[in-house]
C-alpha cells in the first residue's frame, strides 16, 4: 500500500523522508538492536567513502583531469603537462567539494536516522534554515553560476598570474583556488584577496602568464636635441647583449611618441614569464647607466614661471 502523506513545511517532509529510509534499513526500529545499528551505520559510512571516491574518479574523467600524484608517477622522466595539474587544481577547488559536501550530508543524515535518532524535532529547524537560504538564494546562485562559467571559460586558473579589472577598481596576483562562491589570488606583497565569482564573471581579466612568452617595453623620454640614431643604437646593444632575451622575435629600439616635453623612445624585447621582472629591473639600471656614460639626459618636466613672473 502507498502512503502520501501531506507535511506543512519542506523540512518536514525531508526529515520525516530520510527516517523512513533508516527506519527501512534499521528493520523498523523497535526489535533492531543496538550494536546492529552502529554496524550498519558503519557500513553506510564505508559505503558512502567508496561512493565518493567513485564519483571524484568519475568526475575528472568527464572533465579530462588527472590528479597531481598520476601525474608525477607516470611523467619522472618526462614533461609534466602543467595545464593538466592546473585544470585540476582548479576543478578540484570548485566542484568536487561542493559535490562532496552534498554527498555526507545526505550520508550524515541517513547514518542518524538507522541509529534511531528521532528527527522530527528538528524539522522546525531545517524549515527556517530553508526559509535564510531562499532570502539570500539569488545572491548565491548567481556567485554559483559564475564560478560555473569562470570554470567552463578557463578565463584564469591555479597558479596563473592575472590582473582583475571592474567597477570597484583592479587587483592582480597569482590564483591559489577557484572555490564555490570565490577565487583567491595571492598578491605580488605577500596578501590574500578573495574576489566573489559575480563580481570575476563581469571583470575584465587578463591573464598576463598564460602564454609562455611576455613582451618587454622599456620606455624613456628625451630632449629632441638628442640624437636619436645615437640613442637607437644604444638600446639595441642593450637588448642584443642579454641572454636572456629571446632574439627570435626581434630586439626593437624605435620612437614611441612624441610630447610636448619630448621624444619618448622604446626598448621593446621578449622574455620568458620566468625571466621577465629581472630583466626589466636590470634593463631600468642598464639604461640609466649608459646614457650617462655617453651624455644623454632623460627629459623631464620643467616648470618655467618667467612668463608669470613678467606678467605680475
Amino acid at each position: 500500500m502507498i502512503h502520501i502523506i501531506y507535511t506543512s513545511t519542506f523540512g518536514e517532509w525531508f526529515i520525516d523522508f530520510m527516517k523512513r529510509i533508516g527506519d527501512f534499513f534499521a528493520g523498523g526500529g523497535a526489535t533492531f538492536e543496538v550494536f546492529e545499528r552502529i554496524i550498519l551505520a558503519i557500513l553506510f559510512i564505508l559505503i558512502g567513502w567508496g561512493l565518493s571516491l567513485l564519483y571524484k574518479f568519475a568526475l575528472r574523467k568527464a572533465l579530462k583531469i588527472q590528479p597531481k600524484i598520476y601525474l608525477y608517477k607516470k611523467n619522472k622522466n618526462k614533461k609534466v603537462n602543467k595545464d593538466l595539474i592546473k585544470t585540476e587544481a582548479t576543478a578540484k577547488g570548485f566542484i568536487i567539494p561542493l559535490v562532496n559536501a552534498i554527498h555526507w550530508i545526505f550520508i550524515a543524515i541517513l547514518v542518524v536516522s538507522v541509529l534511531g535518532v528521532d528527527l522530527s524535532s528538528t524539522a522546525g529547524v531545517l524549515s527556517a534554515i530553508t526559509v535564510a537560504l531562499g532570502l539570500a538564494l539569488q545572491d548565491v546562485i548567481g556567485c554559483f553560476a559564475s564560478g560555473l562559467i569562470v570554470i567552463a571559460n578557463k578565463p584564469l586558473q591555479v597558479d596563473e598570474y592575472v590582473l582583475i579589472k571592474n567597477d570597484y577598481g583592479q587587483c592582480e596576483g597569482t590564483v591559489v583556488k577557484v572555490g564555490i562562491m570565490m577565487t583567491e589570488l595571492y598578491t605580488f606583497d605577500g596578501q590574500s584577496v578573495y574576489l566573489p565569482n559575480s563580481n570575476i564573471q563581469k571583470s575584465i581579466i587578463t591573464n598576463i602568464n598564460r602564454k609562455p612568452d611576455r613582451r618587454l617595453d622599456i620606455t624613456v623620454q628625451l630632449s629632441y636635441d638628442e640624437d636619436i640614431e645615437k640613442v637607437k643604437t644604444i638600446l639595441l646593444n642593450i637588448g642584443n647583449n642579454d641572454e636572456r632575451v629571446i632574439k627570435d622575435k626581434g630586439v626593437n629600439a624605435l620612437v614611441s611618441g612624441l610630447t610636448e616635453s619630448g621624444i619618448k623612445m622604446t626598448l621593446r624585447v621578449w622574455a620568458t614569464n620566468d625571466d621577465y621582472w629581472s630583466l626589466m629591473y636590470d634593463f631600468n639600471e642598464k639604461v640609466i647607466l649608459e646614457f650617462k656614460n655617453n651624455n644623454i639626459h632623460i627629459q623631464h618636466n620643467v616648470i618655467d614661471l618667467k612668463d608669470r613672473e613678467e606678467h605680475e
